[in-house]
């Protein structure tokens, strides 16, 4: 299982809604796209709607670049302290 997570306006239902297909979206690699369109779910804005399930990865991107990964122990610090650590600069 993989979280996207990041504040409003940052892109998040934009790739989700281009991976799922929406007609209003393109994907140019095909490929990827029906395998991610197999096995995919989206859940937004339901805060601990999965809390049985463990966290395996976690990616933190600022303008489409990766600055953090981790596991649930980064999940945790973001929940503890938000994005802060990663709006500046």
């Amino acid at each position: 299982m993989h979280v996207l997570m990041g504040p409003n306006g940052s892109g998040k239902s934009s790739l989700a809604y281009t991976l799922m297909g929406h007609p209003s979206y393109q994907v140019t690699q095909e490929r990827f796209h029906q395998e991610y369109k197999k096995g995919s779910l989206i859940i937004t804005h339901q805060y601990k709607m999965i809390e049985h399930l463990s966290i395996n990865s976690v990616y933190v991107l600022k303008a489409g670049k990766l600055v953090a990964q981790g596991d649930k122990k980064l999940a945790q610090e973001i929940e503890k302290h938000g994005y802060e650590p990663w709006q500046e600069g």
